[in-house]
């Protein structure tokens, strides 16, 4: 009896602490020779229209990131999305802001019109479309897609406009919500590609397991969030933001955003 007691109490510890939802801040360092200075990233994914109220916002200020770059599902297509315009609209006020879509956008119902209502707020929507930006005296290149689910000859027809744009002499970040594409990313040869949608396998076992199952990757994701390079390019998974809108509860896999500090 002592032992079952024991292990109730000890299983019960677990999912307190494997279900802890508050929010992990991570940070990644790349090297580039392609830039003059020193430039600070915040990467936010998947945020599925939570409330955070004002923590989010909070770290993303204590931090002060140059630009953020939202690569998809900050709006959800299953509940009320004021939330995620509302956290739109407060950072595109403080910071260039840049967004693709990702599939629950696609999702909502055309009325809304969900591209125009993310611009309306001052954040820069990319669909197969790149912006040149500069930054400390350095020139970045941010290109842009729709979510995969738009359909794989839009999607294609995106990337090979934003592959005639390219210049492999300045630096180029591409936003696309799925890592799992990443050898298309990596053979197209841009320095930062940042992506969500594996909410970072949902289970952990941290040092063990990486992610249980993600979206479009099945078991055992290999891209579940994390940094991934091929030679001096690199791919950044965010395990996403989502804490009240998956169908599972995350485990050992708290909410994530991340910053990118590129040297």
């Amino acid at each position: 009896m002592e032992i079952l007691i024991i292990l109730i109490v000890a299983f019960i510890i677990y999912l307190i602490l494997g279900t802890d939802n508050t929010l992990n801040t991570i940070t990644y360092d790349i090297k580039s020779n392609k830039l003059k200075n020193s430039i600070k990233i915040a990467l936010i994914a998947d945020l599925h229209s939570c409330d955070y109220k004002n923590s989010l916002l909070y770290e993303i200020d204590k931090n002060r990131p140059d630009l953020i770059l939202l690569p998809g599902d900050i709006i959800d297509d299953r509940i009320y999305f004021r939330n995620g315009i509302d956290f739109l609209k407060r950072i595109g006020k403080k910071y260039p802001s840049y967004y693709v879509t990702g599939n629950h956008e696609l999702r909502i119902d055309k009325k809304y019109e969900i591209k125009k209502l993310i611009a309306s707020n001052n954040i820069h929507v990319l669909d197969g479309t790149f912006e040149s930006i500069s930054i400390k005296d350095s020139k970045l290149n941010i290109f842009g897609l729709d979510d995969y689910e738009i359909g794989e000859e839009i999607w294609t027809e995106q990337m090979n406009n934003l592959l005639s744009n390219m210049n492999p002499d300045e630096y180029n970040v591409l936003l696309s919500h799925r890592p799992e594409k990443n050898k298309i990313y990596f053979d197209a040869g841009f320095d930062l590609t940042v992506a969500g949608h594996s909410h970072g396998g949902q289970w952990r076992i941290p040092k063990v397991l990486n992610g249980l199952y993600s979206p479009n990757q099945g078991f055992f994701p290999k891209y579940a969030g994390g940094l991934y390079k091929n030679n001096k390019m690199s791919l950044i998974v965010s395990r996403g933001l989502a804490k009240k809108t998956t169908r599972t509860p995350r485990i050992f896999n708290p909410p994530e955003l991340v910053f990118i500090h590129i040297n």
